[in-house]
């Protein structure tokens, strides 16, 4: 139920993953859980190399439970500029509004300008900026915008 895809031809072009702020909230509690099977999965080594990683979140402003919040957006390569990610806000929204949510919201990594500009012109604003600390730069991670679009 959170993940929209846009498919043509049985041909997966682009996908939208989503949560409401309050499904937010309650993964953010059971995350630890999550640990054994990560660790199973990724094996413990590189478990290690993605704890650094998981710290970020705890540098990112709250999602308020009036929000959709976009986890995660994409459109593969080949089907770029076809309006695709286009089409998956608005579907984002239709959701949201379904759910009675006042607001899309995401982050972008501030360093990310084309998406940035992008979301800008869909009426998305910035709200927040966050500046990561040195430490994440080793991974090309500089810091974070979380953008607002009111739907409501």
């Amino acid at each position: 139920e959170n993940i929209l895809l846009e498919v043509a031809n049985n041909i997966i072009r682009g996908l939208l993953l989503g949560y409401s702020g309050l499904e937010m909230k309650k993964m953010s509690t059971g995350m630890y859980k999550t640990i054994p099977a990560l660790i199973k999965i990724t094996g413990f080594f590189n478990f290690l190399k993605m704890l650094p990683r998981f710290g970020i979140n705890y540098s990112f402003p709250e999602i308020g439970t009036d929000e959709f919040f976009i986890s995660n957006i994409a459109v593969f390569p080949a089907y770029r500029g076809k309006k695709i990610g286009l089409n998956l806000l608005k579907k984002a929204i239709e959701i949201a509004q379904e759910k009675q949510l006042k607001k899309l919201s995401l982050y972008v990594e501030t360093n990310n300008t084309h998406a940035i500009e992008i979301y800008r012109k869909f009426g998305f604003a910035e709200t927040d900026k966050i500046d990561l600390p040195e430490k994440y730069r080793q991974h090309h991670i500089y810091g974070f915008c979380k953008m607002i679009k009111n739907i409501s």
